[in-house]
């Protein structure tokens, strides 16, 4: 026989007789009561693991959104990727000084274009490499340069890109005709300063070219000018480094979106750089990659070190001495330009500099 604690039930009057406690309650009270109970759970406050949990998984999910992979271009059937390539002259001063070789100027501080461009003078053709918003904005820096040169054959090498911003024609022009006593010239701005060099005949055509080239820019601008007198082959390689970052002004080093290869016109612009090199003894170069800031930086440091090397192995190839080259990378630091879009194709190049 069960004792009042094992037997629960309702009595004739229909009230509830609970087995627990031996106390009588009314059936709705109890269901009542129970559900205030149940709900008064839900109703505490949140707790610190909740919290911590709310912010941890957003971060959690943005660095795995960085991790995968590196330097990728974000641009819909963009490839491949493009570099601005640059590289620092021996006889490269910063500041208002002036070498022996005729180098004054340093980085510019003011933004002459979207993208590196350069005007070129071998023998009578005047090659022309830059990008414009449109053909009207294009046409117009060709003819300012056969304004200047009205006797040289003008190779245009400008392309239209929309969005991007030319330089000045009228300033492109002057430049020119600054640059026009000189025999063969080139100009070059690589998005961080801008360039000059050539061969005078006399230091009064150097001098000529020296003071009228900087009147042509804005103020800021402060081009770096390196002219060598005669034609001697140290005269030429004192402009060596300066030489070499005109060539790749006008040419962009390029890769496949993601990779080290060589794509584009980065063969024809590299065998310039190594008949430049090959034709002053000794010299010495630290080849210096870099990416943009997509992607993961350690990844980023590795695809900067590969693109330098993939460089330096075809410099190798064109006959210059494994040995006189020093191979780095430096992911995304350093940047020329903005790392957004299409800005931050700049920041994936690669630089060529002459150690002294």
């Amino acid at each position: 026989m069960m004792s009042s604690r094992d037997q629960s039930g309702s009595d004739a009057s229909g009230r509830w007789q609970s087995a627990d406690d031996d106390r009588d309650y009314d059936q709705d009270e109890v269901i009542s009561t129970r559900w205030v109970e149940e709900t008064r759970r839900y109703r505490e406050p949140i707790g610190g693991w909740w919290w911590l949990a709310l912010f941890l998984v957003p971060a959690i999910l943005a660095l795995l959104g960085l991790a995968v992979g590196g330097d990728k271009d974000t641009s819909a059937g963009k490839s491949p990727t493009s570099s601005s390539s640059s590289a620092s002259g021996s006889g490269s001063a910063s500041g208002s000084a002036t070498s022996g070789n005729g180098t004054t100027g340093g980085t510019s501080s003011v933004k002459l274009a979207s993208a590196p461009f350069a005007v070129s003078r071998t023998g009578n053709d005047v090659t022309v490499t830059a990008e414009a918003p449109d053909q009207a904005s294009a046409d117009a820096l060709v003819a300012a340069v056969e304004g200047a040169l009205p006797d040289a054959n003008v190779i245009s090498k400008v392309t239209t890109v929309a969005g991007s911003t030319a330089p000045d024609a009228a300033a492109l022009g002057a430049s020119v005709k600054a640059l026009a006593g000189l025999g063969d010239f080139g100009l070059g701005y690589d998005l961080k300063s801008l360039t000059a060099v050539g061969k005078a005949a006399d230091d009064a055509a150097k001098k000529s070219a020296a003071d009228a080239l900087p009147a042509a820019w804005p103020k800021g601008a402060n081009p770096a000018i390196n002219i060598s007198v005669g034609d001697d082959a140290g005269a030429s390689c004192g402009t060596l480094g300066d030489a070499i970052k005109v060539a790749m002004a006008s040419t962009k080093v390029t890769f496949g979106t993601g990779s080290a290869a060589l794509a584009g016109d980065s063969h024809a612009v590299l065998d310039k750089v190594a008949a430049l090199v090959k034709g002053c003894a000794g010299v010495k170069l630290a080849v210096t990659g870099y990416t943009d800031k997509s992607g993961n930086a350690a990844d980023n440091l590795k695809l900067s070190e590969a693109r330098a090397q993939s460089v330096a192995d075809y410099l190798a190839k064109a006959g210059i001495d494994k040995a006189s080259m020093t191979v780095s990378g430096k992911g995304d630091a350093d940047p020329i330009a903005d790392n957004t879009w299409p800005a931050a194709a700049a920041n994936r190049r690669v630089k060529i500099t002459v150690v002294k």
